[in-house]
């Protein structure tokens, strides 16, 4: 009778164990955004945005370049 109980412990260890797993991974899962497609949305959105900053910033810099320029006047 008592293998009979050792292999019930064992299987009931190895149950725990499985469940605690599987426990694991759903905690893990929950942590995770649930839309993956609004993070790349986000991220080009960020981009566009810093590209746009960066054109604004070029097209002033070129503007101070033009005023900046002694005006030649022809002899």
């Amino acid at each position: 009778m008592s293998t009979y109980l050792h292999i019930y412990d064992k299987l009931l260890a190895e149950h725990r164990q499985d469940m605690q797993r599987e426990m694991d991974q759903q905690r893990m899962l929950a942590g995770l955004p649930k839309n993956h497609h609004s993070l790349g949305r986000h991220a080009v959105g960020r981009l566009g945005a810093f590209l746009v900053t960066v054109g604004t910033w070029m097209e002033q810099v070129e503007q101070r370049e033009q005023y900046a320029k002694p005006l030649v006047s022809d002899l």
